[in-house]
């Protein structure tokens, strides 16, 4: 939900909960800034926060089993990255 108050100086653009119990990212447009500004700001803080993603991700339901593989599947990548790099500082190392 978008929300706008007012096209004056010093309104909001934020982004709420669904239930509106708390603000998620909001941005306060200046004395002198232009609209358009104040929402690049504000879709840059809404994707460095991660709403969208997390949005999407909870777009459908995830049985837990599912969410376990996608864990397990994710630690067994991270591990092979670390180990990848373990591997090429130590070619790097053993060529000097």
């Amino acid at each position: 939900m978008l929300v706008c108050v007012g096209c004056r100086p010093l309104g909001r653009i934020s982004v709420t909960r669904r239930r509106g119990d708390s603000w998620l990212a909001e941005v306060i447009i200046g004395d002198n800034e232009s609209f358009e500004g104040a929402l690049k700001r504000f879709n840059k803080r809404v994707q460095q926060d991660g709403i969208l993603s997390e949005a999407r991700r909870r777009e459908h339901y995830e049985k837990p089993s599912v969410k376990r593989k996608k864990k397990e599947a994710a630690r067994l990548r991270k591990l092979r990255k670390k180990q990848m790099r373990s591997e090429a500082r130590a070619l790097q190392s053993a060529r000097r």
